[in-house]
């Protein structure tokens, strides 16, 4: 039965982490549409939010796997927006 619990366990850790993966590349997604909507490059987005161009970059490509809200918080204001738009 453990053995059985365990796979369960593998599964149910992978299906997290696709989603997970999944939400970060959305948010990425979303964050390098509104960046070039403004015609903003990643260096320009980096100097506006105080978050690094390598940060900026990993989120955008969706390797960054955790994102804290004050992160998102500092870009959103960085591109006049609201944080909550990410969510959406």
């Amino acid at each position: 039965m453990s053995k059985t619990l365990d796979k369960m366990d593998k599964r149910n850790y992978t299906v997290n982490r696709i989603n997970a993966e999944s939400e970060v590349s959305r948010l990425g997604e979303k964050i390098r549409a509104l960046r070039e909507k403004k015609k903003m490059s990643q260096e320009e987005l980096a100097e506006k939010s105080g978050i690094s161009r390598q940060t900026i970059s990993s989120i955008e490509s969706g390797k960054s796997l955790s994102v804290t809200t004050s992160t998102l918080e500092a870009i959103a204001k960085a591109l006049g927006v609201s944080a909550g738009i990410f969510f959406n």
